[in-house]
């Protein structure tokens, strides 16, 4: 990690959880709930040995090799951070575990960027950090579709917060939607994959209106509401992908009464993780804002942000 990389990784905005915090016993007992977004398999030894032992395990698993035993203590170790909001705490773990550990350190980065940054630049650049790692960890990793999914996840975020014309500037809108549907290729299933392709599809429709998204991009809203409802029906109830509904229903009509019902239904959920809490949080402010007449829609077009 370069000098100018690793200042990004230092002094993180701190936030205080409410939820359990986890150890490894309790993080084995509710990892199916608190992974049905992902599908992410539990990081025992042998799901470790099954994937990292046709791979370079000096890049795969720099510091224990084929000792698949210890790195499973670290990275179950490491979740527990993450799931209990400690998020440099779970990045600082996973970069000790090589390429072993490039979904959890890149997920707590997103996570942290997107929901706790204050400073934009810091912002974007941790974004662009994610993309730039999952990008070449997936090399090594070529099956694992979480690996994967972190470059199109970062780079669509990042997307999100920049203006328009930056963002077309980069030709970010094709890049994201190619990348996006090469993680739907290898697992059509993912929930988050396919609540981003939906996001995207409100993205393009809510900027460029209902016959220019279907002209450029072959963007519709029948496609969109049917991508998150797919997601929908396999991770029931997942606060992120009612959150990024909602949003990508605000996006195509400001007005939309299913979106804030939605956002009433997160409110609700008793959380089971820090990440879960942010939803709420997220939530919360979002329909605070709807309801004084602050439109998330107007908001994205005149700051060309959506977070």
């Amino acid at each position: 990690m370069n000098a100018k990389v690793s200042d990004l990784y230092v002094n993180w905005e701190q936030s205080n959880f409410d939820s359990c915090k986890y150890t490894p016993k309790l993080l084995k007992k509710n990892w199916l709930s608190l992974h049905d977004i992902d599908s992410e398999p539990f990081p025992d030894e042998e799901q470790l040995r099954h994937k990292l032992v046709s791979t370079d395990l000096s890049v795969t698993s720099p510091k224990y090799g084929n000792d698949f035993s210890s790195l499973s203590d670290e990275l179950v170790q490491g979740w527990c951070e993450f799931h209990s909001g400690n998020f440099l705490d779970a990045v600082s773990i996973a970069r000790s575990c090589g390429v072993a550990g490039s979904y959890l350190g890149n997920v707590s980065t997103v996570i942290y960027a997107g929901y706790l940054e204050t400073e934009q630049d810091k912002k974007l650049s941790l974004f662009n950090d994610v993309h730039e790692r999952a990008s070449e960890d997936a090399k090594h990793l070529k099956d694992c579709v979480n690996t994967f999914y972190m470059s199109p996840c970062s780079f669509g975020r990042y997307g999100e917060s920049v203006f328009v014309g930056t963002a077309l500037a980069k030709n970010i809108p094709i890049r994201f939607r190619s990348s996006i549907k090469k993680t739907l290729e290898i697992n059509s299933d993912h929930p988050l994959a396919l609540a981003g392709y939906g996001a995207f599809y409100a993205q393009i429709i809510g900027y460029s209106g209902r016959f220019l998204a279907r002209a450029t991009f072959g963007c519709s809203e029948k496609e969109c509401h049917s991508l998150f409802s797919k997601a929908l029906n396999i991770a029931e109830g997942s606060t992120i992908v009612r959150l990024e509904y909602a949003k990508a229903l605000l996006m195509m009509d400001k007005k939309n009464k299913e979106a804030i019902t939605l956002l009433e239904l997160i409110i609700n959920t008793t959380p089971i993780d820090a990440m879960q809490e942010l939803d709420i949080k997220a939530a919360r402010l979002l329909i605070n804002e709807e309801q004084r007449g602050l439109h998330y829609r107007d908001r994205s077009f005149s700051s060309g942000r959506t977070s």
